[in-house]
């Protein structure tokens, strides 16, 4: 697939070629979210099914409200052994990819053992926002996140979408947004499995894993993101380096309210 790395010109505007795919309408609502995600890992939803009924209005960017579990929800459901932070990070992004194969498609392909504390780390930004919003909503094993599923960044690297976040050459200050993240595996993985129908197609745009960031040797060079993606009839997660500019994929991201 055709990979360009980032430069500093000026982006030529140009119609995507990948979109969301027809079947998708946007989000369903998030107590239909709920539903589906209780049943897969036997979580709370009152808290937030209350919270729910009085979400504000959508920040500017956003196509909706989409359900997240909380790394602490499910930390105390599925490792209460004691193991250190960085391997119950890596060990609940684990447990993510493989609810996406058992509830999504039954040949989703993952590389399950280069994740670990070595190779995969949340960025900051991410890290701080999802911490934000969940002082918001506290007491919850579930987050509700203002997001957009890609087709705001098409068309920038995971590199340049970060540079977006916090306003830089490629954000024009009047579309970039202080209160704007990456997504991650946890957050990713929730969207494909409340919504099976937002890819699920060759031309359907990819996702990338932009709040995360991902160092394939383990060597501490983070250069690279993983990336959700459907080819050859099979959903699959890969890594690409975070400067390329691929344009079957884009960066979905949050927002803090």
């Amino acid at each position: 697939m055709e990979t360009t790395p980032t430069t500093k010109t000026p982006r030529a505007p140009f119609l995507p070629v990948f979109h969301y795919p027809e079947g998708y309408r946007g989000p369903n609502s998030p107590a239909e979210q709920l539903v589906r995600l209780v049943r897969i890992f036997g979580l709370d939803p009152g808290p937030a099914l209350t919270l729910s009924q009085h979400l504000p209005k959508l920040p500017y960017g956003a196509e909706g409200w989409f359900v997240v579990p909380t790394d602490d929800a499910l930390k105390r459901k599925f490792f209460r052994k004691a193991v250190s932070a960085d391997e119950k990070f890596t060990h609940i992004r684990r447990l993510m990819l493989r609810k996406v194969a058992e509830h999504v498609v039954l040949n989703f392909w993952r590389d399950l053992f280069r994740l670990d504390p070595q190779n995969l780390r949340s960025c900051e930004r991410t890290k701080r926002a999802l911490e934000r919003i969940a002082i918001t909503q506290a007491d919850s094993d579930f987050l509700i996140i203002p997001a957009q599923l890609g087709l705001r960044h098409y068309d920038r690297s995971p590199d340049q979408a970060r540079e977006f976040f916090i306003g830089s050459a490629h954000a024009p200050e009047a579309l970039a947004r202080g209160d704007e993240f990456g997504l991650g595996i946890v957050e990713i993985s929730s969207i494909l499995l409340t919504h099976h129908e937002r890819l699920y197609r060759d031309q359907d745009l990819g996702m990338d894993c932009t709040g995360e960031a991902f160092a394939p040797q383990g060597d501490g060079n983070y250069s690279y993101v993983n990336t959700f993606g459907f080819e050859d009839e099979r959903v699959h997660i890969r890594t690409s380096p975070s400067n390329h500019v691929r344009r079957a994929f884009a960066t979905p991201s949050g927002f803090i309210i």
